[in-house]
């Protein structure tokens, strides 16, 4: 059982966790020119945040200066929504 943020994850005795999650899908998915986006707001992303560092691009939403290996940061949900609307609006004009 590990806490997260306004959530208690009850997990199987197994090693395994986003950042292998993460891993396995980017493995069945290979693609030139794939950019692969995380965004999370809990210490259960951090590891995700890892695995993509020089690949892809990591985003922790959440209060400033809170600690992340995420690349980027978002304050909250309104920014996460622009963010998601800036990005499709660039892959419309690619």
């Amino acid at each position: 059982m590990t806490s997260g943020k306004m959530v208690l994850d009850i997990r199987p005795n197994v090693d395994f966790h986003k950042g292998d999650a993460v891993k396995e899908i980017l493995k069945t998915v290979p693609s030139p020119g794939l950019l692969p986006i995380y965004l999370g707001d809990d210490q259960t992303d951090e590891d995700a945040f890892r695995v993509l560092k020089g690949q892809g691009i990591s985003v922790f939403v959440g209060p400033a200066g809170h600690p992340s290996e995420a690349d980027f940061f978002l304050r909250n949900s309104g920014e996460v929504q622009e963010f998601l609307s800036r990005c499709r609006e660039v892959r419309k004009s690619a």
